[in-house]
């Protein structure tokens, strides 16, 4: 054995620790779905106040998100059957869908799937699947399955049919692990074409995505070729599409709202909506919304990380809140009203218009760290704003970041 190559005891630690966590149904992702009922009923009705600024997400079903370790997350799952989200494959069928990909799998990759689960969890959204057709409870699609999605992008061009797909990385990015370079380094790659500006490495033991010290495209790991031993130089050119290593340049942009129309909205001809609130919708993802306020509260404030990128076109601005393609980014202000129960219903949402920021605030914003972007949220009607937001109804600015 190689000086400081990992043994098979090493790996049997490793699989054993990957399965604790793919089979316990509060750990298995990054993030776990509670009721809210439940949480009221078990740690006291204010307790959702006390905790808000740790919720990632609500959910227009009563449901929240927290982070996977938390207490309430334990709790809520201590008796909760344990096992796999969908069961590990027969080695046929890992020989199958090799047959479809062209090339074999990393050995440890290889036991994941077969020893483990069939995908399902894991960082972000989760490992990609290998078999079709496997889909979660409550959800209304199936999980991504590996093998589509490479016969997906041999149709176009930019990612390398050696590339095997792991896990979505947030906005337009995705995990991959070559099948063909020395010691399979795991790549993040971007969809939307970030102008490469260099790039380091970062070691991973296990040969799976590492995880992110930021969420969706903040601040995070500057590197796009993770990997066990390697370096960029050790992936094949002919490996790598031009938009591979990226920095990631952080923003925050601030919205700082103002005069907001109430907590009930009566459109002409039609029920009232009661108990209105209104929060960032998360992209992709129209039921989780940060920080909901509500519709009678003096002023809201929303913070969002964000990551910007110098095109040809002018600066890019991404995040996990960030919407639309680059030249027609922008942030959705979901309105919904929320009933006894919880639960959110959406009825209207404005467009903050990021590609009508002035170019040279925004350009400023990268420098400063911080882009803000001030309006009201009662239109001339007196109703929740909605539609396209662009100058002069908000005002862009960019300031110093605390």
């Amino acid at each position: 054995m190689t000086r400081g190559q990992p043994s098979a005891a090493d790996d049997d630690a490793l699989i054993a620790r990957l399965r604790a966590r793919a089979w316990d149904p509060g750990l298995r992702l990054d993030r776990a779905t509670l009721p809210a009922a439940w949480i009221r009923e078990s740690y006291g009705a204010d307790h959702l106040d006390r905790i808000s600024s740790d919720i990632l997400s609500y959910g227009s079903n009563g449901t929240v998100q927290l982070a996977s370790r938390r207490e309430e997350v334990t709790a809520y799952f201590a008796d909760a059957p344990r096992g796999p989200l969908f069961a590990p494959l027969s080695r046929t069928d890992v020989d199958e869908a090799e047959r479809s990909l062209g090339r074999r799998l990393p050995r440890l990759l290889r036991r994941v799937y077969t020893e483990i689960a069939d995908g399902g969890f894991g960082p972000d959204g989760g490992l990609a699947s290998l078999a079709r057709g496997n889909r979660a409870p409550g959800h209304l699609h199936d999980w991504t399955s590996a093998v589509d999605v490479h016969e997906r992008n041999r149709a176009v061009d930019g990612v390398p049919a050696s590339w095997f797909f792991l896990t979505g990385g947030g906005c337009s990015m995705e995990w991959y692990v070559s099948l063909a370079a020395v010691d399979h380094p795991v790549l993040l790659y971007d969809a939307d074409g970030w102008s490469p500006t260099g790039a380091r490495t970062r070691t991973t033991a296990s040969g799976t995505p590492p995880p992110r010290s930021g969420t969706g495209c903040g601040p995070g790991p500057t590197a796009t070729t993770y990997g066990k031993r390697s370096s960029p130089d050790s992936v094949p050119k002919s490996d790598l599409p031009p938009y591979v290593r990226w920095d990631n340049h952080g923003m925050h942009l601030r919205i700082d709202a103002s005069d907001l129309p109430g907590r009930t909205y009566a459109p002409s001809g039609a029920q009232p909506y009661r108990n209105v609130h209104v929060a960032v919708q998360r992209r992709d993802r129209p039921a989780e919304l940060l920080d909901p306020q509500p519709g009678d509260a003096p002023t809201a404030v929303w913070t969002l990380q964000c990551a910007t990128v110098a095109t040809p076109a002018g600066t890019d601005v991404k995040g996990p809140y960030v919407q639309g393609r680059p030249g027609t980014r922008f942030v959705y202000l979901s309105w919904n009203a929320v009933d006894e129960a919880g639960a959110f219903t959406m009825f209207r949402r404005a467009k903050l218009m990021l590609d009508a920021v002035p170019a040279p605030v925004l350009d400023a914003a990268v420098r400063t760290g911080l882009l803000v972007g001030r309006l009201g949220l009662t239109d001339a009607w007196g109703a929740p704003l909605c539609a396209g937001v662009v100058p002069p109804r908000i005002t862009w600015s960019a300031e110093p970041a605390d």
